[in-house]
């Protein structure tokens, strides 16, 4: 995929390698990621930057019609929905227990807390053919959207502003807020800092299959430690005081709610003393929603299935392995019980590709829940034991 004509290409001629290679933050600054495709397959929507040293990542759409050339645009500015201001990043802004600043991974396309509250709006209709727009009107003043997710059915967006899961209307009307944080330690929404830098979970609210309520992730950073981080370039300014889960430290605290959009919340109950990370989410039409859940050192894991009327929860599979496990995305998710007609459905997607390089083969097992009577499916890499101390160090979210 090329870049369109009017990007402009930074000269790198005389640069040596290590300073090209921080100026690209490691070559990747340009290159085109998080690619979504439409469900009747005619547009592409992905994110990348207007050139390889332009840290602002624009929102873009590759349009496929049937009965014409495909052509690239682009959908969202930051520029654009900040409307010139500058963008504002106060301290504690973003996920419980996010890295300085909050913006993780996404900035330059999330917009921090700054102006452009129409910025879900503005996108979405940019998406679907029309323009971005940075003046916001007719919004709803709610601040910056995070994280929008569209119902299954389209008739709604939920999004994330000021720490508050908030739903509107795919026609932009009635936004309301479903969720709203108790005070400035909590948000609703949200990955906390653990599940999306350390274990891959970047949503933190999932839509049912019929649109008619949420799972809703809850954290708690209070617990969290505070850093004060000075700037070396500007000594005049006060440290910046951060919350940063280092290992070995508490981590925020995190529940998970159903919400109705009539209002309406049940807490789902599991035993999140021992198991204090909510690992991986799965809601599907094929049964009720599924959960992964970890001890903190990684090495015992349930997926429990919930009761949303309840918020009950029913174990489905238990595992365990002296050293740590291993989170592979795609699992769990319901399949067909074994034996029955049709392939019984994979939710994993295999081992890594050094598995396959080195000929490993991939175990999958099935188990029904006493929820829903229904089957689930997994499959995890099978690979040979190794002495612990030749295993790789875990990730600091163990401590």
């Amino acid at each position: 995929m090329t870049l369109p004509s009017q990007q402009p290409a930074t000269p790198s001629a005389g640069l040596s390698f290590p300073r090209q290679h921080a100026r690209t933050q490691r070559f990747t600054l340009g290159v085109p990621r998080g690619f979504s495709v439409s469900p009747d397959g005619e547009r592409v929507v992905f994110v990348r930057s207007a050139s390889g040293t332009d840290r602002s990542h624009r929102l873009w759409v590759l349009d496929l019609p049937r009965d014409g050339e495909p052509g690239e645009r682009t959908a969202a500015d930051p520029a654009v929905l900040l409307a010139g201001a500058e963008e504002v990043v106060p301290a504690g802004a973003g996920p419980p227990g996010a890295e300085p600043g909050g913006l993780g991974r996404d900035r330059g396309v999330r917009g921090g807390r700054g102006r452009g509250g129409g910025g879900v709006r503005a996108v979405r209709a940019a998406v679907r053919g029309g323009a971005a727009g940075g003046d916001g009107a007719g919004a709803s003043g709610s601040g910056a959207g995070d994280r929008p997710r569209p119902s299954p059915d389209g008739r709604f967006v939920a999004y994330v502003a000021e720490g508050a899961l908030r739903v509107v209307g795919a026609d932009g009307a009635d936004d309301r807020a479903l969720a709203v944080p108790e005070d400035e330690h909590v948000s609703y929404g949200l990955a906390e800092f653990i599940a999306s830098e350390e274990m891959g979970r970047e949503r933190g609210h999932w839509w049912s299959p019929a649109s008619d309520r949420l799972l809703v992730a809850r954290a708690d950073d209070r617990a969290v430690t505070r850093w004060w981080i000075a700037d070396p370039a500007h000594p005049e300014r006060e440290p910046q005081r951060v919350g940063y889960p280092a290992a070995g430290t508490a981590n925020a605290e995190v529940r998970l709610y159903c919400y109705g959009l009539d209002g309406s919340r049940t807490e789902v109950v599991w035993d999140r003393e021992r198991y204090p990370y909510l690992a991986r989410v799965h809601w599907s039409a094929a049964g009720a929603p599924l959960l992964l859940v970890q001890t903190r050192e990684q090495r015992e894991q349930l997926v429990l299935a919930v009761d949303p009327e309840s918020g009950k929860t029913a174990t489905v599979r238990a595992e365990a392995d002296p050293a740590w496990l291993e989170l592979h995305r795609g699992v769990p998710a319901w399949g067909r019980a074994a034996g029955s007609s049709g392939s019984p459905t994979r939710a994993g997607r295999g081992p890594s590709p050094s598995g396959r390089r080195r000929g490993r083969t991939r175990s999958c097992t099935s188990g029904r829940s006493s929820t829903s009577g229904r089957t689930t499916s997994w499959c995890r890499p099978r690979r040979a034991r190794r002495p612990r101390s030749r295993r790789p160090a875990r990730s600091m979210c163990t401590g």
